[in-house]
């Protein structure tokens, strides 16, 4: 028989317990609204804190059932163990929780892991004069109950489900959530003791300076920029989408072992960067950058590297603040990977978009058309919102920890932590959502007729503006001496390095471990874009243009160069940086840089040249490009790379002379 006591919410204990259960149901759905809704980047805490309300609503239903209901029996109750035993565990949770959070200086966190210890308190209470074998209602003092015996089929299996399967059920369901909240807690406990931020913060603006948030600058050798008899330029890092600073402190710290200063930039929301504001444009990121870097006295002209998706930032940084840049690296950097990758797969959606993008804009009015299959975006976006979802659920972490060949070593654990914490999986949601392809559109103001006509010529269906153009006559930068007219395409004072891993173009199916047929034709379409992809790049973005093809073994990666090599290889990357925006002859030797595993020794071992034909008839007036492609293969200290010189020419039908871009 079972008593049902139909005054148990009438009681302090049940009144109480009731009421808290509706403000951690309440409580839960107004913090994913929350989530899921404002315009700040989500400070880890909405979704946090809705954990901590399920597990809290869970708890008061517990304890609300111990108290309400329970089986009369004459002996003792040992399945009651079981709850006192899960609610001490609960409770101890929640002293983690607390702690944890605490020590974090989170206080909201705090105080809501202290409604768990309230009704695990009350449930052990009452199950513990429960095992004396009397009813809890004559414990309670309640001495109006209702017996009801199980006279139909479905009340049956209500009382089987309250007896054999709730306690079980949700014992597991909430010590589960429970373990992982309270791992993460102080996992990140940990972290904020042994990680404090290494380098400068700076306040920037966001939301048309209505609102502020810490940017982070992680430099070394950073002491030499208040001289300013100091000409070499500062370099400044990118880091690839979904990358914290600690992607690139390889290169940075390389790059200061030499003598230069390097500061590689946490983006709002990655690494120790606060998060912002969102929706903010781009520019406005790349603006907050600039401002940053003044107010830290972090002085330029600036060679900008970007890898990956930074890449794509540094060339928006050029366009805002072209006065201020020395050059620019490109590390496995591509406009908009999607649409590269939707183009090469030839999908139907993608390629009627890029038609109308190629076209855009109109009047200077029309919104650019989608540059991504929208079912593509739609189920990458779902999965980083459900990634975000349980950030504060410890094992997340353990999504991001394949990082073989990362280097330096002694940064390992600090770069772990960087993406395991409560704001990553924020922080690459609304850069995606936030910024994302907006980055793309963005540059599209800046683009160039000349450019966009070669890019036409080629039949490519990217789209980017030339670097500005920002002076005349002759600039050196470095060892690089540039001659500036001003009148085509590429004619820019930026000099420009490109690089890209040969994996990530090797179009050998077996080498990538690609057995199936579609997938390998899909691997080959998608490895041929990407060469042609840094071809493009290398006609139109500036006319002082390298192209180095990272491939082979070395001391540092005795691997293929994979799209990883920024972090296995970053000795070899400062190498090229130093060499090509410095000169050669500011590459430490051997015996001057011990930890350096290349040096610069260049010979050339073959020559091939490739004129492409094209069919392409002009019209009066029209403006065409003809290229000639020269591919060199060098070695440097044994290590085979490729060099790519093209020599472009732009006509007007009707001129005599071409135009000599390079």
């Amino acid at each position: 028989m079972w008593y049902n006591r139909k005054s148990t919410i009438f009681s302090i204990a049940g009144a109480f317990l009731v009421a808290m259960a509706l403000a951690h149901f309440v409580a839960f759905f107004v913090y994913l609204g929350l989530a899921n809704t404002q315009n700040r980047l989500v400070t880890s805490n909405q979704y946090l804190f809705m954990w901590i309300n399920l597990v809290g609503f869970i708890l008061d239903i517990q304890a609300l059932y111990v108290v309400s209901t329970y089986k009369a029996t004459s002996r003792i109750l040992n399945w009651t163990m079981l709850w006192i035993a899960y609610s001490i565990i609960m409770i101890i949770f929640a002293i983690f929780m607390i702690g944890g959070y605490g020590y974090q200086h989170d206080v909201p966190a705090s105080i809501w892991s202290v409604t768990w210890i309230i009704p695990a308190l009350i449930a052990i209470i009452y199950t513990f004069k429960a095992r004396s074998g009397y009813c809890v209602s004559r414990m309670m003092g309640i001495d109006e109950y209702r017996p009801h015996l199980a006279d139909s089929s479905l009340r049956s299996m209500f009382y089987g489900f309250m007896q054999s399967v709730f306690p079980p059920l949700f014992w597991i369901l909430n010590f589960v959530i429970a373990f992982c909240l309270i791992l993460q807690a102080l996992w990140l406990a940990s972290d904020h003791r042994r990680f404090p931020a290494p380098g400068v913060t700076s306040v920037v603006k966001a939301n048309n300076n209505k609102s502020s948030y810490n940017m982070h600058f992680w430099c070394f050798n950073a002491d030499k920029t208040k001289d300013k008899s100091v000409e070499n330029p500062t370099f400044l890092l990118f880091t690839d989408f979904c990358e914290p600073s600690t992607s690139m402190v390889g290169t940075a710290q390389a790059l200061g072992r030499m003598g230069y200063t390097a500061c590689v930039i946490d983006r709002p929301g990655y690494g120790w960067s606060e998060p912002g504001y969102w929706p903010q444009k781009p520019d406005d990121v790349v603006d907050g950058i600039e401002s940053g870097l003044s107010k830290q006295n972090i002085k330029g002209p600036y060679v900008l590297v970007g890898y990956g998706q930074g890449g794509v930032w540094s060339q928006l940084f050029v366009q805002r603040h072209a006065d201020k840049v020395a050059g620019v690296a490109l590390l496995d950097t591509y406009p908009n990977t999607e649409i590269l990758e939707n183009f090469a797969y030839n999908k139907t959606d993608a390629m009627k978009n890029l038609q109308g993008l190629s076209t855009w804009p109109k009047d200077g009015s029309d919104d650019p058309p989608p540059l991504v299959d929208p079912s593509a975006e739609h189920k990458k976006s779902a999965s980083l919102t459900a990634w975000r979802a349980f950030s504060p659920l410890a094992f997340v972490r353990s999504k991001n920890q394949d990082w073989d060949g990362y280097k330096p070593n002694e940064y390992l654990s600090v770069h772990k932590a960087m993406v395991g914490n409560n704001y990553y999986y924020q922080a690459c949601y609304f850069e995606y959502d936030g910024t994302g392809t907006k980055i793309y559109n963005e540059m599209f103001m800046s683009m160039k007729s000349a450019t966009k006509s070669i890019l036409a010529f080629q039949h490519w269906p990217l789209r980017w503006p030339a670097f500005p153009v920002g002076m005349s006559g002759t600039k050196t930068v470095g060892s690089v001496n540039t001659t500036i007219n001003g009148n085509s395409a590429t004619d820019s004072h930026i000099p420009l390095l490109l690089i890209i891993s040969e994996t990530s173009v090797d179009s050998n199916c077996k080498a990538q471990g690609i057995t199936d047929d579609d997938d390998c034709k899909d691997w080959q379409a998608l490895a041929w874009f990407r060469y042609r992809q840094q071809q493009m790049y290398y006609q139109t973005l500036t006319n002082n243009v390298l192209l180095l093809l990272c491939s082979g073994k070395i001391d540092e990666d005795p691997y293929p160069c994979s799209p990883g090599f920024v972090w296995k290889r970053p000795e070899w990357v400062a190498i090229q940086l130093v060499g090509r925006f410095i000169g050669t002859d500011a590459i430490p030797k051997p015996s001057e840089s011990p930890s350096s595993s290349v040096t610069a020794t260049e010979t050339s071992t073959q020559t091939e040249t490739k004129t492409p034909t094209s069919t392409f008839t002009p019209t009066d007036g029209q403006t065409w490009a003809t290229t000639q492609t020269v591919v060199f293969t060098t070695t440097v200290d044994g290590v085979p790379k490729v060099v790519i010189a093209t020599d472009i020419q732009t006509r007007t039908l009707g001129d005599a002379t071409p135009n000599t871009m390079q």
